[in-house]
């Protein structure tokens, strides 16, 4: 049997997916080590940690990362985070003139 899914995912929540998966810890930089070297592993994980967090917990690892509040990523843990995402899946950031050619192709 083969499950397909399709999961709409933005760069934050791909970034606390793989935060929950190393924040117990404590050793952060050795829990992003394989994430860093290994795509095949990030990918496992980020599909893994799909079926088994729970909304509630990506939901609160999200809102900690933004505010800066408890259970967040120390500065330097959070920047590697997003550097590797964008690495791994792409910056989601239009680039400008294709932002304003998207818009006026959706205009017509």
């Amino acid at each position: 049997m083969t499950v397909a899914l399709t999961v709409s995912l933005s760069r934050l929540d791909v970034v606390a997916l793989l935060w929950e998966t190393i924040r117990d810890g404590g050793d952060w930089d050795r829990g992003l080590e394989p994430f860093e070297t290994d795509p095949g592993y990030t990918h496992r994980i980020v599909c893994e940690c799909l079926v088994a967090v729970a909304g509630t917990e990506i939901a609160d690892a999200r809102c900690a990362i933004v505010n800066g509040g408890h259970g967040a990523p120390p500065a330097d843990i959070a920047e590697r985070l997003f550097a590797l995402v964008d690495r791994l899946y792409g910056d989601p950031a239009p680039q400008p003139a294709r932002a304003a050619r998207l818009h006026l192709v959706g205009a017509r």
